[in-house]
């Protein structure tokens, strides 16, 4: 059973994530305490958590606010998934795909499919989000191996806390890529239950660099070459030092 404070890191890190607390929003554990349910001691143990994963900055007297990341950050978490997660298509694939992890990845490139029967207008970005999260995940699963899996989901966090207000950009050209990002699946897991682990590895590399690529391309074109701005790091206090 998790504790009030792993439930309330959990809880924070997914209104990251989400985007619904954005880059450079201050949080205080007042108002985090009152609107998550909890005394404010699990509340300063999650932010403290997350300060050291390195979704929140600490400032001392200041306070935590949550983490920018420059668009350089950003493309290099790309660059370091591409071949952790090429790796694991590839360990998938040698160590065997079983029929069930077979039949969860073909539901899930047919229930994306279907996210894109009726163009940019209808498309649902919340669903296309998790259902893309699934099938990476799902592929990271069948890898079995948890070291790796722990190192994709560090290079996934902070950068994409910054990263989703481009995922969620209203405008063909995003539902165009978005799209070429679902042939790219359609052509991983058709290779990985083939049995053929390089193709896979590859293609997956491939998928996760244009990925970086255009996230590099939208943060200029809507940010300008500054992007979401460097920040500085420092140590997050000891626990039970309040900030």
């Amino acid at each position: 059973m998790k504790t009030h404070a792993e439930d309330a890191t959990e809880r924070i890190r997914a209104m990251i994530l989400g985007g619904e607390l954005a880059p450079g929003t201050h949080l205080q554990e007042i108002p985090l305490a009152a609107s998550l349910g909890y005394s404010r001691t699990p509340i300063r143990t999650a932010l403290n958590s997350l300060a050291l994963q390195g979704l929140l900055h600490y400032r001392p007297n200041g306070g935590y606010q949550v983490r920018r990341f420059t668009v350089e950050e950003m493309v290099e978490a790309y660059e370091v998934r591409a071949t952790l997660e090429g790796m694991a298509c590839r360990v998938a694939v040698e160590r065997g795909v079983s029929n069930a992890m077979a039949e969860r990845f073909k539901t899930y490139v047919a229930a994306m499919e279907t996210l894109f029967e009726h163009g940019p207008d209808t498309f649902d970005r919340p669903q296309w989000r998790i259902m893309n999260h699934g099938l990476h995940a799902a592929i990271l699963e069948a890898a079995g191996n948890r070291t790796l899996a722990d190192f994709v989901e560090q290079a996934q966090l902070g950068p994409m806390a910054s990263a989703h207000v481009i995922a969620t950009l209203d405008d063909h050209r995003n539902f165009g890529i978005i799209y070429q990002a679902h042939i790219d699946h359609k052509h991983i897991v058709e290779a990985m239950l083939n049995g053929h682990a390089t193709r896979a590895e590859a293609r997956m590399r491939d998928h996760l660099h244009v990925a970086g690529k255009v996230l590099s391309e939208d943060f200029a074109r809507v940010f300008g070459t500054g992007g979401a701005g460097a920040m500085e790091t420092e140590a997050p206090p000891k626990e039970g030092v309040r900030p």
